[in-house]
């Protein structure tokens, strides 16, 4: 038995914690909310100081004593693909910060739809949300990380969650990470590259950005943002580049006002040149020297020559757009602009082709945009079904306007497949795999992105033989090219595809695919990586 005096503290934290729990009991009963109750906290004495310390005699946990670390876990693959449990798959961690409840459901439905079509890696999502349930009712692994303004985070809460992150890697044996939207952890501020803010997003139409930052080098980060965003992030102590793609962006939604489209255009300018004298790093990737709708075509060349001066460096696919933009130019460009090639689509699975005898299959692919030549088309296949020529014509994409099919003879409009509607990724093969050739009859372009992505799923293509397709086909035999000043080239190209024989057709597939490999971004990051620092060395000796 104790002393008198350790039973007298015995008794008095007894009466203490019946006290307690009677509160609560109370509370309980009333149907009170427990942040209305007061709660108890008796002062406890402070620990007992021991002059000596027993050394241990064993290590307390793995990795104290340098012993290897445990093995990592593996995440559930979740209910829906449960048979890939003992499958050697990749674990993938999605970053999902700053998200409300619908738009999680949506990334996880999206991230569910794309494991069960591809069936090769294991989801683990990192959130700060709460929502636990959307994630466990399928069956994920979810982590938490607290909520925060990724953008004021304070050094020592920073370098915090950036371990907490690491942790979660090593502990789930995760491959690779993936962030949804601008959101995400602190970035590294001691690392060797830059992060990479680029606008607008076109991610969710287009893979051409996604491509282009997976070519990056190593230790270049990337993410949407705006210009606003990029000014806030140029605290964080590690250099940023603010990329700017398919600039009209920028005042299309204030078409057809001419003030207000000028107005947003300072705008921006004003904002990107705060950016440029606070050390920011700025480059612009052209993609069309012209717009694709119907935008005052002065302001767009006005704000495309600011642009050109303000940027670090600029990025053309191609030698004849360097030198429409030098032509523009009142002084030498050529020395801030680096030519990279547009990279291919064969990340895209290609659909198989049923065999089947009939019409010749063209497909016209792509938002059906006036400078794309839409109606040319329709008034050649019209002229050939006129003379018993045997073709169907598939356009695929959202009309911007009124399609005017009145003046089409009725067999033609009853070849015409539309689909006036986006097309997801998922059904970019099958349009191509069902077509035998890809029709693409621009009146201009700078970069014809819509041969790439034909080639890349080895269809043969009929184009115009204007400049940048020319210097981006090189003379390959993947298809036909026209005169685009004849007035029935467009028609005696669909004519020599008609009486190509199957072979012929099938060579220039297998031509087609091939050319298309020319173009892989893995071969492009050489090119990329010096793009990018030599925007960051001019930043440099600028400042």
């Amino acid at each position: 038995m104790g002393s008198e005096r350790e039973l007298s503290k015995l008794r008095e934290l007894v009466e203490l914690q019946a006290r307690h729990n009677a509160v609560l009991r109370r509370a309980v009963e009333r149907n009170l909310e427990l942040r209305d109750v007061l709660r108890i906290a008796p002062a406890m004495d402070s620990p007992r100081r021991y002059r000596r310390t027993r050394p241990l005699t064993q290590a307390p946990c793995i990795g104290w004593s340098g012993d290897p670390p445990a093995a990592a876990l593996r995440p559930s693959p979740g209910w829906e693909n449960l048979s890939l449990a003992d499958k050697p798959c990749k674990v993938i961690a999605y970053l999902a910060f700053g998200f409300g409840r619908e738009e999680l459901e949506r990334i996880v439905e999206m991230v569910s739809r794309e494991q069960r079509r591809l069936q090769n890696f294991v989801p683990l999502f990192v959130t700060d949300s709460l929502q636990f349930d959307l994630f466990r009712l399928r069956g994920y692994v979810v982590e938490h990380i607290p909520a925060g303004d990724p953008f004021n985070y304070g050094p020592g809460l920073g370098l915090a969650l950036r371990r907490r992150m690491q942790t979660i890697v090593e502990k789930w044996g995760v491959g690779a990470v993936v962030q949804f939207g601008p959101r995400g952890l602190p970035a590294d501020s001691e690392g060797s590259g830059a992060a990479i803010l680029f606008y607008p997003d076109y991610t969710p139409y287009n893979s051409y950005q996604t491509s282009f930052y997976g070519a990056c080098p190593p230790g270049f980060t990337a993410q949407p943002g705006t210009i606003e965003v990029a000014i806030r992030r140029l605290s964080d102590g590690r250099p940023t580049i603010f990329h700017l793609h398919w600039e009209d962006h920028v005042f299309r939604g204030a078409w057809p006002d001419a003030a207000a489209e000028r107005e947003l255009c300072q705008s921006f300018l004003k904002a990107l040149r705060y950016f440029i004298d606070g050390g920011g790093i700025f480059v612009w990737t052209v993609h069309n020297l012209q717009p694709h709708d119907k935008f005052h075509a002065d302001i767009h060349r006005e704000f495309q020559s600011e642009l050109l001066a303000l940027a670090h460096r600029v990025h053309v696919h191609s030698r004849s757009t360097l030198a429409e933009l030098q032509a523009r130019s009142r002084a030498d460009i050529r020395g801030k602009v680096d030519i990279i090639a547009h990279g291919n689509y064969c990340g895209l699975k290609r659909a198989k082709r049923a065999r089947r005898d009939g019409p010749l299959e063209l497909l016209f692919f792509g938002q059906v945009r006036p400078y794309k030549g839409l109606e040319e088309l329709l008034r050649a296949v019209d002229a050939l079904t006129g003379q018993g020529g045997q073709l169907r014509l598939t356009i695929a994409g959202p009309h911007h306007g009124k399609l005017d099919l009145a003046h089409l003879r009725p067999d033609t409009v009853e070849r015409l497949t539309l689909v006036d509607r986006a097309i997801e990724e998922t059904e970019i093969p099958g349009f191509y795999a069902a077509a035998d050739f890809a029709v693409a009859p621009y009146r201009a372009v700078t970069t014809p992105g819509s041969l790439i992505l034909a080639l890349s799923l080895g269809v043969p293509v009929i184009a115009p033989a204007l400049p940048s397709i020319i210097e981006l086909l090189e003379e390959a035999p993947v298809g036909l090219l026209y005169d685009p000043q004849a007035d029935d080239g467009l028609q005696d190209a669909l004519k020599r595809a008609c009486a190509m024989t199957p072979d012929q057709r099938a060579a220039l597939k297998r031509n087609a695919l091939a050319k298309a490999h020319d173009w892989d971004w893995s071969s492009l990051t050489d090119q990329i990586g010096r793009f990018l620092a030599a925007a960051m060395s001019l930043a440099s000796v600028a400042r």
